[in-house]
């Protein structure tokens, strides 16, 4: 009733719109979504109340997630509880014979995992940043640089314009694929 109420009262301008809404088969909204490059979608339960001034669990925000492999070419120590361990990944791509730096990758690892990867990483470690050109020592501060041979797979929301993920996930590692056919999916 609030929707038909505000679609009634205010006519579409150059920077608003009463967004029109679709029930059931959330799924298929959550692919259409995707597929025209928006960042997600609401869902609400139908029964809701709109609450004023507080988040209401009866409405969520669902984002879109965007998948795509990439190479490690190094690592950040950690903060905190992970305080002298594995912090961050620092993952790229290739492009045109050069790994480009892509982003640093710190959540979705289980304690395991971090061990299992320090393990890995640790026979990796040359003395050279293996990213053309090298990320900037503000986004990558004592960087512990390896040789690039581990895909990984990493969700994330979108690539900013700097082509750097954006609130990037870890998901697990890619054995299944050589480190370089890695190469930046389109979106």
């Amino acid at each position: 009733a609030r929707a038909r109420l505000l679609a009634d009262l205010l006519e579409d301008g150059d920077h608003w719109r009463v967004p029109g809404h679709h029930e059931g088969d959330g799924q298929a909204m959550l692919d259409a979504a995707r597929g025209q490059g928006l960042e997600g979608l609401v869902a609400k339960r139908l029964d809701s109340v709109y609450e004023p001034g507080r988040r209401s669990r009866s409405w969520r925000k669902v984002k879109v997630r965007r998948r795509q492999e990439l190479v490690v070419g190094g690592w950040l120590g950690g903060e905190g509880r992970r305080s002298g361990r594995l912090g961050s990944l620092l993952v790229g791509y290739h492009d045109g014979g050069a790994l480009r730096y892509a982003g640093r990758v710190g959540t979705g690892f289980t304690d395991a995992e971090l061990a299992r990867l320090e393990g890995i990483l640790d026979d990796l470690a040359p003395a050279e940043c293996p990213f053309e050109p090298p990320p900037p020592s503000s986004l990558a501060p004592s960087p512990t640089w390896v040789r690039p041979e581990v895909v990984v797979e990493v969700a994330f929301g979108e690539w900013t314009s700097e082509d750097r993920l954006r609130h990037p996930s870890y998901l697990g590692q890619r054995h299944d694929k050589d480190a370089t056919e890695v190469v930046r999916e389109p979106t």
